[in-house]
């Protein structure tokens, strides 16, 4: 195993903490873009319902 002195070992973990939260973002950018078609095309369904609830 090798031997890491005090500053390889927070180098490290800065760039385990970076190449995470990087990651992450990616995550999130991805479910917002995917998510935005299907919440417009809720918003419609919603307001479709409404407009045949209100109908006499």
């Amino acid at each position: 195993m090798p031997n890491f002195g005090p500053i390889e070992l927070i180098v490290i973990l800065t760039m385990l903490a970076v190449i995470v939260g990087v990651v992450m973002l990616v995550i999130k950018l991805i479910e917002r873009a995917s998510n935005s078609g299907q919440r417009s095309r809720i918003e419609t369904l919603e307001n479709r319902v409404r407009e045949l609830e209100n109908r006499p």
